[in-house]
């Protein structure tokens, strides 16, 4: 059962992880962008509030990954030890959903949904 936790604590935080990169790259970055190109005072006003808040938020994103680390170093073992690939993936049941859990060619855990 502790193969469970650990994949449960695994997407919990690459789920974390992928809307923080979201939130980065298609909202704040996009938005900064956005204030660099505005040549008023207002928006040179905003630009340095606007760079914390993505510096912010890059921080969180950084903790978040090293909490998916410390879930995916003990089960990456696991998944190699049974063998789990995108064919024959480790299952787990989860909020009402279906999850496939495997390795790819390039040593990376990969999960969907069924």
């Amino acid at each position: 059962m502790e193969e469970n936790l650990l994949a449960i604590a695994y997407l919990e935080e690459k789920e974390k992880a992928l809307e923080h990169r979201k939130i980065i790259d298609l909202d704040l970055k996009p938005a900064l962008k956005e204030l660099e190109d505005d040549k008023s005072e207002a928006g040179k006003l905003k630009v340095p509030e606007l760079e914390k808040q993505i510096a912010d938020e890059e921080e969180r994103f950084k903790k978040t990954i090293e909490r998916m680390q410390a879930a995916f170093t003990p089960f990456y073992p696991y998944l190699e030890r049974i063998g789990a690939s995108k064919t024959n993936p480790y299952l787990l049941h989860y909020h009402q959903k279906d999850y496939g859990f495997y390795i790819d060619d390039n040593k990376n855990i990969h999960y969907t949904t069924y």
